[in-house]
């Protein structure tokens, strides 16, 4: 598609760019001789900005290192507050607040990559309105395709800041498009950062990105793409192709660094992005950068790209150039490439923690998790001595003034850190031993081999050449190893179409279906009817939604059996078709249904904002079910829960519940919302429409949701938590129960209790003592039944031992006898302990529990394993274990005879390879 809007613009460039403005400004158009591509400048030339182009034409790739073109200097901050603010604010622009990194408000992605992505989709399709119109915003961003090139080619990070000049013209509301816009950039290169016009170069292209399409100038100052305006015409359909928006958009973005590079010149972009940062780094880890050396290699890091160039063949052109050895050139880079890699990846784990997104196996957590072990990992394999926490403070003290609300996530992303170091560790040490192992019988390993070892056992690349090194061998990572294991987990990990509910034959043209929950007995419009299925125009049954099971009750007497939501069409679906064709129906809402599924819904409310309070702003909703018997709650949350932290959880949340605070509902638009609101409203993740409903609890918590909710806290009753577990990395389920159910529980717990209490003879206050007493006791009688089982197996083993018999290489015993399992494994270990080259079967009479040992010796040649399977299939059954034990069961007892002798044929059979 892009492609195809560069086509006819070559043509017709007239009607994809801002051809007037720009030959105004005195720029004219040409083609470049290298790459065929079209741009604009002052001075007549037959070559574009490109680095590459440059260097084909001899000039520097970059040609501002150590040479800025304007004497105005400002640091990262001062770009911002002193260029872009004054020049845009000039140009009517409203200057917003950053949008969360994370992006719950989407569903098509789980971090902000650009400005634009927290107006995409519904402010560009013209759905809702922005904040501002035109607006210029910093927003941070995340993107990790770009690890590889991090600290190499001077420019690449995995975080950063996009400038965003947005401008939203709708049918009726013109604001403005290319002219005005490439004129405001103009402004800014030209007088905001004091740069002569003839140093300018746009560049025409295309750009595609968040369901959208349309054509775009880049510009370029001496090799150097500060930034792209993009003219957003298009919107991409369903199938593929493209029409025109109804809202015409420009969607400029620009590196707030690369700006900030430009005019101080220095031989990276790091310098000016971490300029408080870097120098700590390096007086702890004792570093002194070799300048010279890095103001040469900057002005050709431009064109080093493992993303978009042939890396092998430009390293040796790079070294060439410089007068190096390529593996002298990689030696020299590669100190700093870990020092630039460090503060960068800490940046994006502060930024992303901060907004509530934790390191995980899973998602984007997946790629948190990975910039951290990488941290860790190259600290240990350069030796370096720097505390994590240090860097996380000096980040926040160096973004103080641009985005102050980093310094109040300190104490959260500490413990975060600290509990994935403990899981680092141990990771560290369990990888170690396996790639021992490994490696005693590799000679190398591939792309493939290195992202399973990360994906299953967390292994970075750099963990393998440090273990390989020890062993004496030499393991070499792919330069672009970071990229390919992002592409190939993007690939793995892209979301699957959520399943839909079943689909129901109802006609496609039905008007959405008007909802009033507070209608409990109501007479429904009948829209259509067919078999069992009735659509209402306005109903009060709610539909399976949001974790929420539907309501019940009767149409027209008929029991309502489920309610679907088809679309924004609501389904009735009948326990039998309603007798004749009608019109008007009565309707009645279960009461007592909906009353414990509403106590549920608004509970899970209570807990989150409980939960939130408690263990720290961090904590969001992941996922949540409401039904009759009881509730859970999935939050994001770094470890395991305690005792204690349940039990305040759970006291918070009842104190919120005896407070009797309303629970207000109200309808408002989705760019309302957010700015009353803020962000926070999405924590079931993102809800679709113009409009969204709002729930809240005060100010304790507020949600976009479509439940049923009560309308004051405490109708909600008591609030009881029947247990929490950590179910995947980052997210803890909490289950509880409310109101009526909640009432059961205690009651139900309350009989139990007194039943034990009745059987013992004891009052409430002696319980936790009897209970010791009699597990202490317990535990002394299993171990004395373990020991005279030992005895026994001891007695019986002499016994059996007439029975052993030799088989080639092997002494066998193959008995049926009567026993537990504990017995049969007992018997089993001390036999095979006493004949090393013995193996066992002994199968359980009655269970039919089968077990299999090997000696030590015998283990080595022949797997119990291998053996259950085979004979535990002889008896319709299965099994499994390890080269020395294995267990399994099997099903017919007539076969018991047959998989004697097929475990004794196996063992023969073996004996003769």
């Amino acid at each position: 598609m892009k492609n195809e809007i560069r086509q006819k613009a070559k043509s017709k460039p007239e009607q994809f760019y801002p051809v007037k403005s720009l030959q105004e400004l005195g720029f004219s158009r040409h083609v470049c001789k290298h790459c065929g591509n079209s741009f604009w400048s002052i001075n007549d030339r037959d070559y574009c900005d490109e680095p590459d182009c440059r260097l084909k034409s001899g000039l520097l790739p970059y040609g501002f290192i150590d040479n800025p073109p304007t004497k105005k200097r400002f640091n990262y901050t001062e770009t911002w507050t002193k260029a872009w603010v004054p020049i845009f604010e000039k140009h009517g622009h409203t200057v917003i607040p950053r949008y969360p990194i994370v992006a719950r408000w989407r569903a098509d992605t789980e971090f902000v990559q650009a400005s634009v992505y927290g107006f995409q989709p519904h402010v560009v399709s013209g759905e809702v309105d922005p904040p501002a119109n035109p607006v210029l915003i910093p927003q941070p961003c995340l993107r990790f395709n770009d690890i590889d090139n991090v600290g190499l080619s001077g420019r690449h990070f995995t975080s950063f800041v996009m400038v965003g000049e947005l401008v939203f013209n709708k049918p009726k509301k013109f604001i403005y498009f290319m002219d005005e816009g490439i004129k405001y950039i103009h402004d800014y290169l030209t007088n905001g950062l004091g740069v002569k016009a003839e140093e300018i170069v746009y560049h025409e292209d295309a750009w595609l990105g968040g369901g959208n399409l349309g054509s775009s100038l880049e510009f370029f100052i001496r090799g150097l793409e500060i930034g792209n305006q993009v003219y957003m015409t298009y919107k991409i359909t369903p199938n593929g192709s493209y029409e025109k928006l109804a809202t015409t958009v420009i969607d400029m973005g620009a590196g707030l660094g690369r700006s900030t590079w430009l005019i101080n010149g220095t031989p990276t972009q790091y310098e000016v992005n971490f300029n408080t940062v870097l120098p700590k780094v390096l007086k702890t880890l004792g570093l002194k950068p070799n300048q010279a050396f890095w103001k040469k290699y900057g002005r050709y890091s431009g064109i080093l790209n493992y993303t978009e160039t042939n890396v092998a063949r430009v390293w040796i052109e790079v070294a060439k150039t410089l007068g190096m050895d390529p593996g002298e050139l990689r030696n020299e880079i590669q100190p700093m490439k870990a020092v630039y890699s460090i503060i960068d990846h800490t940046r994006s784990l502060l930024w992303a923690i901060s907004d509530g997104a934790l390191p995980s196996n899973v998602g984007g957590g997946y790629n948190l998790r990975f910039l951290l072990r990488r941290v860790w990992s190259i600290l240990a394999k350069n030796g370096w001595d720097l505390d994590i926490h240090d860097l996380m403070a000096w980040h926040m003290e160096d973004l103080k003034d641009l985005f102050p609300v980093y310094t109040k996530h300190g104490e959260t992303v500490k413990k975060v850190i600290d509990i994935e170091y403990r899981r680092y560790k141990t990771t560290k040490e369990k990888g170690k031993k396996l790639l021992q192992k490994k490696l005693t019988t590799a000679s190398g390993l591939s792309t493939e081999e290195l992202v399973k070892l990360y994906d299953s056992n967390g292994i970075v690349p750099e963990m393998v050449v440090e273990v390989a090194k020890e062993m004496g061998k030499i393991i070499r990572i792919p330069e672009d190893f970071y990229s390919k294991l992002n592409e190939i987990h993007e690939q793995s990990s892209v979301a699957k179409p959520l399943a839909t509910q079943a689909e129901l034959p109802i006609p496609d043209d039905l008007p959405d279906t008007i909802v009033d929950y507070d209608m409990m007995t109501f007479t429904g419009e009948v829209l259509w009817q067919k078999d069992n299925l009735v659509v209402l125009k306005k109903t009060g049954f709610y539909p399976t939604s949001g974790g929420q099971l539907h309501d019940l009750g009767t149409i027209d007497g008929v029991a309502i059996k489920e309610v679907r939501k088809v679309g924004a069409v609501v389904v009735h679906i009948l326990e039998q078709p309603l007798p004749t064709k009608r019109t008007k129906v009565v309707c009645t809402v279960d009461p007592h249904r909906r009353r414990i599924l509403m106590s549920h819904h608004t509970g899970t409310h209570i807990v989150n904002a409980a939960a939130r309070e408690v263990l720290g702003p961090h904590v969001w909703q992941a996922g949540a079910e409401k039904t009759m018997e009881k509730a859970r709650l999935d939050i994001t949350h770094y470890d395991s829960l305690t005792r204690e932290q349940i039990a305040q959880i759970e006291k918070r949340a009842n104190e919120i519940v005896y407070q009797n605070i309303p629970v207000s509902k109200e309808i408002l638009s989705r760019d309302v919302a957010e700015q009353k609101y803020g962000f926070t409203i999405y924590q079931g993740g993102a809800v679709p429409g113009k409009y969204l409903r709002i729930v809240a609890i005060d100010d304790i918590d507020i949600e976009a949701c479509g439940g049923t909710h009560a309308n004051r806290t405490g109708d909600v009753g008591p609030i009881l938590i029947l247990g929490a577990e950590r179910i995947q990395d980052g997210i803890v389920r909490l289950e509880f129960v409310t109101g009526e159910t909640a009432i059961k529980e205690i009651q139900r717990r309350n009989r139990i209790i007194h039943e034990a209490l009745d059987v013992w003879g004891i009052d409430l206050a002696a319980l936790p003592n009897t209970v010791k007493r009699f597990f202490n006791e317990w535990k002394a009688q299993k171990k004395e039944i373990l020991e005279l089982k030992k005895e026994k197996a001891a007695l019986e083993g002499r016994l059996l031992e007439k029975s052993i018999k030799k088989v080639g290489r092997y002494k066998i015993l193959a008995k049926a006898l009567k026993g537990d399992t504990d017995y049969l494994s007992q018997l089993i270990f001390t036999l095979t302990e006493k004949h090393p080259d013995l193996v066992i079967l002994l199968i359980e009479k009655e269970s039919l529990f089968i077990a299999i040992g090997a000696g030590k010796t015998a283990a080595k040649t022949i797997s119990s394993a291998t053996l259950i399977k085979a004979v535990a299939k002889v008896m319709g059954g299965s099994g499994g274990g390890k080269p020395t034990f294995a267990r399994g069961s099997g099903k017919k007892k007539g076969q018991l005879t047959a998989a004697i002798a097929a475990f004794e044929e196996l063992l023969l059979a073996q004996t003769k390879k």
